[in-house]
């Protein structure tokens, strides 16, 4: 018998993290190499316990599972990563592919198509929930890439993970803790979001990371 497959399961909800390794332990060849429970734990972890592949969640507080996904890429490119999500967004779709997944499952559709799209990861194929299968088959090769301000300038992993965190309502002290970072360059990189994306308050911020995917808070109405 081959070495079983390595797995971390990231989300938030407790209850969600139990489901998952539910489904995975009842198949053979498999095994759980850990849990987090938010983006940061996730990459940290994936460090750590060098996993075959990562189940994640899109859409976190703290850091969403598109940045640590890429981050988590960019660190281990052999590492296969399965989005398993409540959000059927086209954006959250696209920008997980763009981001190195090799699988994307409603989670409303989990007890069908976790194993297979899992299967599908390691065998370095794709798996997508048909329900968003018609997001990439409109889309050119290209659309996935998230274009995050109007004049083209980017902002770096650091900055997209400050600006999460603002729109959260979190303080300069409390995201230089998150971080391990000082306050002080929490500031530098607050004003630095500010001016390259032109926006001049924190409702702005807010407003600007979710409508691009960056915290899955929602829009309240005015």
């Amino acid at each position: 018998m081959g070495m079983k497959k390595r797995i971390l399961l990231v989300d938030n909800h407790d209850i969600v993290r139990i489901g998952l390794q539910w489904l995975l332990e009842r198949q053979d060849g498999f095994e759980i190499a850990g849990q987090a429970g938010d983006g940061l734990e996730a990459i940290r972890l994936t460090r750590e316990t060098s996993p075959d592949l990562v189940v994640l969640e899109a859409c976190m507080p703290g850091l969403n599972g598109i940045d640590a996904a890429r981050e988590i890429k960019k660190q281990a490119a052999g590492v296969k990563i399965v989005f398993v999500s409540m959000s059927d967004r086209k954006q959250y779709v696209l920008d997980s592919l763009a981001a190195g997944a090799s699988g994307y499952v409603l989670k409303t559709r989990v007890v069908d198509e976790l194993m297979p799209a899992v299967r599908a990861a390691l065998q370095g194929d794709i798996y997508l929930s048909p329900p968003v299968v018609k997001y990439v088959a409109r889309s050119t090769p290209h659309v996935g890439r998230l274009i995050l301000d109007q004049d083209g300038s980017e902002l770096s992993p650091r900055e997209r993970q400050v600006l999460q965190l603002v729109a959260e309502g979190k303080s300069s002290k409390q995201i230089a803790y998150a971080l391990k970072v000082e306050a002080s360059t929490v500031v530098v990189h607050r004003r630095n979001i500010m001016n390259k994306l032109q926006l001049r308050s924190v409702a702005e911020l807010t407003r600007y990371a979710i409508l691009n995917g960056i915290t899955p808070l929602e829009l309240q109405p005015t």
